[in-house]
């Protein structure tokens, strides 16, 4: 560890005056109180002291006076009288932020805790928190009576995450606990027709990433989504996450609804006890036993035909796959669970995976650029594994995946292929769904009046 210099004058030969022997003194306990800083930091879990960056006063320097005020958007006690689960009155609430370097030791040391405490809370620690695992730019607050004869704090709380926080209590009896702040959850609706994509036209209405993610996998099962048209629409239920009047992140979708051409495409969100997941109107689950496509966010850029003009050859000849175009790298997916019994490669297929999936199905991805760690013969894989990337291997014009599809050893359009529901709501369970059924089908169509389902956990 680098110590920082106390800078002396250099000695006299001659007899120091008294002044000069005071400022020796002084400069030689400075750098004893550096030294045995350094010396408890070796035993404090984490970076220890960092003397080189601390910019905190030692604790003889703090009195009362230069404990820095609380913020005004941080307290308010005409507004908050608890935080953390704590009784806030009479107290200020210093809220900051985690420097790089500072520690849980640097940090308490500057408001006049000892060394001792912070030891014996590492120990009351083990199992609760790793005191180590303080972060750069997380926030963490204080909390100060305010008419205490010495402004020591009495807690100090470390926010893990938007939700999670770890609260430290400096004062006999010492504890550490973690809490959780309390998350609202407000209903929104988000409606419109595609443009372009699903993705941009979300995008384009105000979507953020998460929730066009979500409803991709919501409808990966049964709904072709690289297959919308200018003019399909989409209209999305769904939760928005809060803590203290912020927004934190997107909750679950709880119904949403795809309509292509003149098909609807609905999903609501249902559990009980013996399961959770998204339905149609009639109950049948979503998932299905396959993927309606091995790749996400690309492209269509050939369908299965019987007579195509191939790229290469440039001869009509059947084309029994589908192609989607993505760039080079992009994840492949297993389309369902089953056993890889070919990874392997050719002059025309390129890097390829086959996957035996029942005896009924088989799939085949082609033109890969690489084969994911550990797959190979013999393989087991489960739907939704990544087995390898996009290429453009083999007879290929460009970076593309070549998807095939055999139902009973004949190859088939998955596309235009029904595939069965993995599960269905049974006549108990149905009676349970139509109320949620009704409730979010009304909630979609008129948003405006029936956005009434804000929760609060």
């Amino acid at each position: 560890m680098i110590i920082n210099q106390v800078h002396t004058p250099r000695p006299n030969r001659y007899r120091p005056r008294s002044g000069d022997l005071r400022r020796w003194v002084a400069a030689a306990a400075v750098l004893v109180m550096v030294i045995v800083g350094a010396v408890c930091g070796i035993f404090l879990p984490g970076n220890g002291l960092d003397t080189t960056h601390a910019a905190n006063p030692s604790p003889s320097a703090v009195a009362p006076a230069t404990v820095p005020p609380a913020s005004p958007e941080a307290y308010d006690p005409a507004v908050q009288l608890r935080a953390y689960g704590i009784d806030i009155r009479d107290c200020q609430l210093v809220t900051r932020k985690v420097k790089r370097s500072e520690n849980l030791s640097n940090i308490l040391h500057a408001y006049g805790v000892g060394y001792s405490t912070v030891m014996d809370l590492a120990k009351k620690a083990d199992g609760v928190f790793d005191v180590r695992g303080l972060r750069p730019n997380r926030p963490y607050s204080l909390i100060i009576p305010e008419n205490a004869a010495h402004a020591k704090p009495t807690h100090f709380i470390y926010e893990i995450s938007p939700v999670d926080y770890v609260v430290f209590t400096l004062e006999a009896p010492r504890s550490v606990i973690r809490g959780q702040k309390p998350v609202t959850r407000n209903v929104a609706a988000l409606d419109g027709a595609i443009a372009s994509s699903l993705w941009q036209s979300m995008a384009d209405a105000g979507g953020k990433p998460a929730l066009i993610s979500a409803l991709s996998d919501i409808f990966a099962w049964s709904v072709d989504l690289h297959y919308l048209r200018e003019g399909d629409s989409y209209r999305v239920l769904y939760e928005e996450e809060f803590i203290d009047g912020r927004f934190i992140s997107i909750g679950r979708i709880l119904a949403a609804q795809i309509r292509q051409g003149d098909v609807n495409h609905d999903a609501f969100f249902y559990e009980d006890q013996d399961c959770s997941g998204y339905f149609d109107s009639m109950g049948n689950s979503l998932d299905r036993e396959f993927l309606k496509s091995p790749v996400r966010y690309s492209r269509i850029s050939s369908r299965f035909s019987r007579h195509r003009l191939h790229p290469v050859l440039k001869t009509v000849k059947p084309h029994l796959g589908t192609d989607y175009a993505a760039p080079v790298g992009t994840p492949v997916m297993s389309t369902a669970d089953g056993t890889v019994i070919a990874a392997g490669y050719d002059n025309s297929n390129g890097n390829y995976v086959k996957i035996r999936h029942t005896g009924t199905y088989t799939t085949q991805y082609l033109h890969l650029s690489r084969f994911a760690k550990g797959i190979r013969n013999g393989k087991l894989v489960r739907q939704g594994d990544i087995i390898g990337a996009v290429g453009a291997t083999g007879m290929a014009t460009g970076p593309h995946l070549c998807y095939r599809f055999w139902k009973n050893g004949r190859q088939i359009d998955p596309l235009n292929t029904p595939m069965p529901s993995s599960r269905k709501l049974n006549a108990e369970q149905m009676a349970s769904f139509s109320a949620t059924l009704t409730q979010f089908t009304a909630a979609m169509n008129n948003p405006s009046e029936n956005l009434t389902l804000a929760q609060q956990n």
